[in-house]
C-alpha cells in the first residue's frame, strides 16, 4: 500500500524570521555610529598625526593615541633656570667641601681652632648636601617632562625612527640597570628625527653630557660609601674616611658642574632644532606658521 509524503516546498529564498537561516534577522543599517566620538586632535597640515602602533580592527584599548607636536620652549625654559639653580648649589658644594677638608687637616694636625669649627663646618656640608638632592629632584622632575615631549615630537616627524615606546622616555630613568643607556638610546632617536634639514646630525654634545652625568652619579654613590655616619671623629681611621669622603664629594660637585652645563646645552639645542625642523615641515614642502605665536626659534 503505497505511503504519502508531504510535499516538498520548492527552492526559494529563506523565510524572515525562521532562526537558524541566513538572512533571518534584520540587518542594522550600515553608517557612523550613533554614540558620541571622542573629538580628535586638530591635523597640522605638514605633519600628519601617525599613531605609535598601527591599530587593530577596530580599533581597541590598546590603540595608542597619535602623536601630536606640542612646543618645548616652555619647558626647556623652566629646566633651564632649575639647572642654572643645581650649578649654584654644586658649586656652593664646593665651598663647602673646602672648608671642611681644611677643618679636617686641622683636626689631624692638633689645631685646636679647627676642633671648635668642626661643628659648623660639618654642619654646612650636609645643609649643603640636603638642598642639592632637593634641586635635583625639582630639575629632574621637570627634565622628565620636557624629554617625553620632546619624544612624542619626534613622532611626529619620524614616526618609524622611534625604537622605543614613549612610555619609556619616563620609566627608563627609574628602571634599575637599564637607566644606564636606555634614556641615551631614547635621545639619540630624539636626536637624530629633530634634526633640521640640512643640518648636522652629530651627536658630540648628547655624548659628553651623558657621559659626565653616568660619571656625576658614580662619583656621588662612592661618596656616599665612605660616609661613616659619625659626626665625632674618635679614630685616625673615622678620619680618614671623612678626608676620603669629602675628596670624592669634591669631585663629584665638579663633574655635576660641569654635566649640568651640557644638559642645559642639549635641551637648548634640542629645543631650537625640534621648533625648526617642524618650522621647516617635511621635506621639499613650503614651511608653515609657527606654532608658538610667530616668535623666533628658541635661541634665535
Amino acid at each position: 500500500m503505497p505511503t504519502q509524503t508531504a510535499p516538498v516546498p520548492p527552492a526559494g529564498p529563506p523565510q524572515a524570521g525562521q532562526p537558524g537561516q541566513p538572512g533571518a534577522y534584520p540587518a542594522y543599517p550600515q553608517g557612523p555610529s550613533p554614540y558620541p566620538q571622542p573629538p580628535q586632535p586638530p591635523q597640522h597640515p605638514h605633519y600628519p598625526h601617525y599613531p605609535q602602533y598601527p591599530q587593530g580592527p577596530g580599533g581597541g584599548s590598546n590603540a595608542m593615541l597619535p602623536a601630536q607636536f606640542s612646543s618645548p620652549r616652555g619647558l626647556a625654559t623652566a629646566v633651564t633656570a632649575l639647572l642654572g639653580v643645581c650649578i649654584g648649589l654644586w658649586a656652593l658644594g664646593v665651598i663647602a667641601d673646602s672648608r671642611m677638608m681644611n677643618v679636617l687637616n686641622g683636626v689631624e694636625d692638633g689645631d685646636f681652632s679647627a676642633i671648635e669649627d668642626y661643628d659648623d663646618a660639618n654642619d654646612f656640608y650636609s645643609g649643603v648636601g640636603v638642598l642639592q638632592l632637593l634641586g635635583l629632584i625639582a630639575t629632574g622632575v621637570v627634565f622628565i617632562i620636557w624629554f617625553h615631549r620632546t619624544r612624542v615630537n619626534a613622532e611626529v616627524f619620524d614616526p618609524a625612527g622611534q625604537r622605543m615606546k614613549r612610555g619609556w622616555s619616563i620609566g627608563a630613568w627609574f628602571t634599575p640597570i637599564v637607566s644606564l643607556w636606555f634614556p641615551k638610546m631614547i635621545a639619540n632617536d630624539i636626536w637624530r628625527s629633530s634634526t633640521p634639514w640640512g643640518a648636522n646630525p652629530g651627536r658630540g654634545l648628547l655624548n659628553a653630557w651623558w657621559v659626565l652625568w653616568i660619571a656625576s652619579m658614580a662619583t656621588s654613590v662612592l661618596a656616599g660609601a665612605f660616609n661613616t655616619g659619625d659626626e665625632v671623629l674618635d679614630t685616625q681611621e673615622e678620619l680618614d674616611e671623612a678626608q676620603r669622603q669629602v675628596s670624592m664629594t669634591t669631585l663629584s660637585d665638579l663633574v655635576g658642574i660641569a654635566a649640568a652645563i651640557l644638559a642645559l646645552l642639549v635641551v637648548r639645542r634640542l629645543t631650537q632644532r625640534q621648533l625648526v625642523k617642524y618650522d621647516q615641515g617635511p621635506q621639499g614642502v613650503p614651511p608653515a606658521p609657527a606654532p608658538y605665536g610667530g616668535m623666533p626659534p628658541y635661541g634665535g
